[in-house]
């Protein structure tokens, strides 16, 4: 006389920092628990994921770039920042590198004129997103500079 030896599997699964655990026989439910766990761990992941991407960046208009750039400084709070003065000035510090230059706003557009080493001119002109205090200088849609608006210390 045999007998049938019963076999029971452990299944972990991590869906993100959730560890699900899962006993039993093997059988068809435990596939459909499983596939059932994955799919709305992963639509809760996507909801989280659309709900932040429904309120991120918007591009600026020319009076927006005015009111919310002109006065103060965009930096990435380490490396670099330009202060934008009402006046059309501009200081840009890179690396404890000073270089001065101006600004000007050319349709909805951000346009930066900075020296460079051998005293040429650089014009360069960006389209400006935000959301909350964060800014993207970009160019045909894609960012080139990230940084944040700051009020303008003395």
């Amino acid at each position: 006389m045999t007998k049938a030896v019963e076999q029971i599997t452990v299944k972990r699964v991590a869906v993100g920092s959730l560890v699900i655990v899962l006993r039993s026989r093997p059988s068809e439910r435990v596939g459909w628990a499983l596939c059932w766990t994955m799919g709305l761990a992963l639509g809760l992941v996507l909801t989280v994921v659309c709900a932040h991407a429904a309120t991120t960046f918007t591009r600026l208009s020319a009076r927006e770039i005015r009111a919310k750039i002109v006065g103060k400084v965009v930096t990435d709070d380490a490396h670099w920042s330009q202060h934008f003065r009402p006046d059309g000035t501009l200081q840009s510090i890179v690396l404890s590198q000073l270089k001065q230059g101006t600004w000007k706003i050319n349709g909805n557009a951000l346009c930066l004129s900075l020296k460079t080493r051998k005293q040429e001119t650089t014009t360069e002109c960006y389209e400006v997103w935000m959301w909350k205090d964060h800014i993207e200088y970009r160019e045909k849609g894609v960012t080139v500079i990230e940084g944040f608006v700051r009020k303008e210390w003395r």
